[in-house]
């Protein structure tokens, strides 16, 4: 076990809680701490959906409703006054550990630990690297590309455990404190009635944040020249949905429908009522709660090939290219 019967402050560098997957897999690891009788204070950014029995501490809003997914620069002054924050309730409540969500929570807890003296956890959900330089190409010309490395490895090395959510990460790691808690989900209010009503015709769904390691865009040029071929629909849940892609597809408004945000607990009975579940995500240092619920709940899953899909799925479930799982599509609408 990691540790017990300890105060923990959380540190939340997202608007907690929202229903995608890095919002799923922070509440699992909550309860996970919870389950082993730790007191556990969590500081997120000024808006989220609340979730009952969980102590939330907001820092204060000084922007719109904003919840940004991925790098954004107004994210820095959000992460500053989440460190401001976290000073106020030490200096107010003696805690045991800091609880790290992702790198950037790393990096406040890392100032915090020379402050404090207060050992964290870094919850490791991919490489601070690898999301930032995916998105925006700045970040990969040197030197600011070995400053964002150096400062990962940093946030790695003086952290007290490292909680790994992939295999691959886990397998490779020279961290000795280690421990794997996977990205899939417990469900315990799934909502099993019918908040949407389906068609007859096949339905293929998409599910997934838009950032370009989904491939969102890729996946609707596939979905595009399917539904002129095919008596079917696409339902993409996703967020947040450009206006020019919803004029751009605005002439298949019946067959690609955009539906945008769908409550976590409501997504097992949308994945259940679908023929095909559809992931084009790109291969990242990233785990998968959403391939968990695919492998759950869904008829048939395609995946593109990575290192999370060849550890979640089987080996028919993985495409080596969209070609090859646009092919795939067709002959199972058949």
């Amino acid at each position: 076990m990691m540790i017990k019967n300890k105060n923990i402050l959380a540190l939340c560098t997202t608007a907690f809680f929202n229903d995608r997957g890095c919002h799923t897999r922070i509440l699992k690891i909550l309860k996970y701490m919870e389950n082993e009788n730790n007191r556990i204070d969590l500081i997120s950014y000024s808006y989220g959906r609340d979730i009952e029995g969980y102590r939330i501490y907001r820092i204060k809003k000084l922007y719109k409703d904003f919840d940004p997914v991925g790098f954004h620069f107004l994210k820095i002054l959000f992460d500053i006054q989440i460190f401001f924050k976290a000073v106020k309730m030490f200096r107010e409540k003696d805690y045991d550990y800091i609880l790290s969500f992702t790198h950037e929570a790393g990096i406040i807890s890392l100032l915090l630990k020379f402050l404090y003296g207060k050992e964290y956890i870094l919850d490791y959900q991919g490489s601070l690297y690898s999301e930032i330089s995916t998105s925006n190409f700045i970040f990969k010309i040197p030197p600011i590309s070995f400053l964002i490395i150096l400062i990962e490895r940093l946030v790695e090395k003086y952290s007290f455990a490292i909680i790994y959510n992939t295999n691959f990460s886990f397998s490779k790691s020279k961290k000795i404190k280690k421990y794997f808690i996977d990205d899939q989900i417990t469900l315990e209010n799934e909502v099993r009635e019918k908040p949407f009503i389906f068609p007859s015709k096949k339905k293929i769904i998409w599910v997934g944040v838009n950032t370009k390691v989904q491939n969102l865009s890729a996946f609707l040029k596939i979905a595009e020249n399917i539904v002129k071929k095919k008596d079917v629909v696409f339902y993409i849940i996703t967020f947040p949905v450009d206006k020019l892609i919803k004029e751009r597809f605005k002439n298949y408004k019946d067959k690609i429908i955009f539906l945008e945000k769908v409550p976590y607990e409501e997504l097992p009975y949308y994945l259940k009522n679908a023929d095909i579940c559809i992931s084009t995500k790109l291969d990242s240092s990233e785990g998968s709660g959403k391939l968990h619920l695919y492998k759950k709940f869904c008829k048939n899953v395609l995946s593109l090939d990575s290192k999370i899909s060849r550890e979640i799925l089987e080996k028919k479930e993985i495409v080596e290219n969209l070609e090859v799982m646009e092919k795939k599509i067709l002959e199972l609408v058949e």
